[in-house]
């Protein structure tokens, strides 16, 4: 059994360099790019949502203010007028569009902490985004163009030969007669 293990172990490694070798860093980095820009438009859309739920709810609490004045206009009607059972229906009423009123505001509070939540989240998610697309642009000015791969470093040039020394001395001294210098 402990060949056939080792075999296992053998086959698995390659396996794993195998894929490293075909998951180039810089296409698994881009995909997390795409994938976080997926998230962060996720959020931002659900954030418009939640604005535009918002609006809603004012609009509709707007409906409750105006019908509990119009009411209190007719109840004060009804109770001049001594209508009672009238009056019972009307403040009936206005209890109900008060009820109405107290949860779309509390709808609107957990908007508003939703909201809140959810724009932390957004701010973070774009930092987090504008850090890894930092990172890959470095990454990527940083990895050597396929036009210009170097496969071994330059050997350091040695020592000049005896002959580059003699026709390093004859231009030296060829310069200075041009530039009137007698040569020593």
């Amino acid at each position: 059994m402990p060949i056939v293990n080792r075999f296992a172990r053998l086959l698995r490694a390659d396996l794993n360099a195998l894929v490293d070798r075909i998951e180039e860093p810089a296409l698994v980095a881009r995909e997390a790019v795409r994938e976080m820009e997926f998230e962060l438009a996720a959020r931002e859309r659900r954030a418009q949502a939640l604005a535009s739920g918002d609006a809603a709810l004012v609009r509709e609490d707007a409906h409750h203010a105006d019908a509990l004045t119009r009411l209190d206009s007719e109840l004060d009607s009804c109770l001049a007028a001594g209508a009672e059972a009238l009056a019972r229906d009307l403040v009936r009423r206005k209890l109900e569009h008060a009820a109405r009123r107290e949860s779309l505001r509390r709808a609107r509070e957990r908007n508003a902490a939703a909201r809140t939540t959810l724009a932390a989240a957004i701010d973070a998610a774009r930092a987090e985004l504008a850090t890894l697309r930092a990172r890959l642009a470095a990454h990527a000015d940083a990895a050597p163009s396929s036009e210009h791969v170097v496969t071994a470093a330059a050997p350091e040039p040695g020592p000049p030969s005896e002959a580059e020394i003699d026709i390093a001395l004859l231009r030296e001294k060829e310069r200075r007669n041009a530039t009137g210098r007698i040569p020593v």
